[in-house]
């Protein structure tokens, strides 16, 4: 996933999808539970003058979602955009996009909004790095407990003190 803070890249595929024709578009619709989500996939060549740094990129991915919620319609305010090295015309990229979702909303999310690792103190040498690690570690102990839902196993455990030292066995 090409994300804002790369600013360059970022800006090149933006103006690539906007000043070319996709070269591959695929539809999908998903349904779960009370989500109903439609998605346009676009695939388009890279730009020529990409950095040399993304040497092997040769597809840029944009991807546009709509839906509801509920009974709430919604609309994706912005792209989503993300670059692969599968050619524009593999039928492979939306599911391998799809995983990429699914690895993002059951690490990745709860790391940043349930466990606040983005806003963790810990800034020096190896100690983010180390840090993430553990709570790395510890979301898959929680999930490997059954734990599907971090903020429950963090209330559950928060008071327990038996209840945690139970995983050692």
């Amino acid at each position: 996933m090409v994300k804002r803070n790369q600013k360059t890249l970022h800006r090149q595929i933006e103006f690539q999808t906007m000043s070319t024709k996709a070269i591959s578009c695929f539809e999908q619709t998903e349904k779960t539970r009370n989500r109903l989500t439609h998605r346009t996939v676009e695939i388009f060549a890279p730009p020529s003058n990409i950095d040399s740094r993304w040497v092997g990129v040769r597809s840029i991915i944009k991807i546009f979602r709509w839906g509801t919620r509920g009974n709430h319609n919604y609309e994706s305010d912005s792209a989503t955009y993300y670059i692969s090295s599968l050619p524009p015309t593999s039928s492979r990229i939306p599911q391998g996009i799809r995983r990429h979702w699914g690895i993002e909303n059951r690490l990745h999310w709860v790391k940043d909004v349930v466990i606040k690792e983005d806003t963790s103190p810990q800034l020096h040498g190896k100690a983010s790095t180390n840090i993430s690690l553990i709570k790395s570690w510890v979301i898959n102990l929680l999930r490997v407990h059954g734990f599907d839902s971090m903020t429950e196993a963090i209330s559950k455990l928060s008071h327990n003190l038996p209840l945690l030292l139970s995983f050692c066995h």
